[in-house]
């Protein structure tokens, strides 16, 4: 999917965004902080960022990032790039009601 910072800035609701970048996001990273997961996704030339709660399964936050982090040229974040590619078929089913 080719769409830009902007246009994904002005979809018309967060609804939309979040079913755009979980049917067409690549995950890049990953993270739990507290209850709450923390999953990069990587979406044309810019990435998003969903903020999951474990305890109720659904999206209770996003951040936009106008650049994909420099992953490719860290051999360490290189490793876990491709561990990630792997498991991009793995994506679970959550609930994208908004808090």
């Amino acid at each position: 999917m080719n769409i830009s910072y902007y246009d994904f800035q002005n979809l018309t609701d967060r609804q939309t965004q979040y079913e755009l970048v979980l049917t067409h996001g690549r995950i890049i990273s990953e993270r739990m902080v507290s209850q709450s997961r923390y999953v990069l996704y990587e979406i044309s030339n810019f990435s998003v960022e969903l903020i999951y709660d474990n305890m109720h399964n659904k999206i209770i936050g996003m951040n936009l990032l106008k650049s994909t982090p420099v992953i490719d040229k860290n051999p360490v974040l290189s490793i876990i790039k491709q561990d990630k590619n792997t498991n991009d078929k793995k994506k679970k089913n959550v609930s994208i009601e908004t808090a």
